[in-house]
């Protein structure tokens, strides 16, 4: 079920996260939402993130008979450019699993910088690619590495895009 409505589960995350954002910052008239109950529900979405990430990427994969690893970079858009059109999928799915780390990671840290986000994204990537090879869960490739990478930085800035959006109209994020 999760890996093959990731696409919906982000979305509907991505919207009730921008509508318990606008309602921990409420102002006026409709739901409000406590900045503890806001805390609690970015709290468990981390949790239910990580649980999603480690499934998605670990533990619903079939072990190979041996490891495989590929080393060579951007690989995969070289056989789109080719014409191969079938890694397009692969490559939209190692973005799109990264953006929630993204939006995470702005609510989250205390310190945070881009190139905080960027690091965390390619360490947690690398991460992942180093457990895929390590228990043959997967190809260890470094395209998965920078393409997570994106998707964790797309997220980052789009918790930016939400905090300058309440601001303008009044909010405090």
């Amino acid at each position: 079920f999760i890996r093959d409505n990731c696409y919906s589960m982000l979305l509907v995350w991505l919207l009730l996260f921008v509508f318990c954002k606008r309602a921990a910052a409420g102002k006026g008239e409709g739901f409000r939402m406590s900045r503890q109950m806001y805390r609690c529900f970015i709290g468990l979405s981390f949790v239910i993130y990580v649980l999603i990430l480690l499934y998605v990427t670990i533990f619903s994969r079939e072990p190979f008979a041996e490891r495989h690893i590929m080393l060579s970079f951007l690989w995969e858009y070289r056989l789109e450019l080719a014409g191969s059109m079938s890694w397009v999928l692969q490559l939209l799915n190692n973005i799109i699993l990264f953006v929630p780390m993204g939006v995470l990671y702005g609510e989250l840290s205390r310190k945070r910088t881009w190139w905080r986000a960027l690091l965390l994204g390619a360490g947690t990537s690398a991460f992942i690619e180093g457990m895929q090879f390590v228990l043959k869960a997967g190809l260890c490739e470094t395209d998965d590495v920078f393409n997570n990478t994106i998707g964790m930085m797309l997220g980052y800035i789009f918790w930016l895009f939400c905090g300058k959006i309440l601001r303008y109209y009044g909010f405090k994020p």
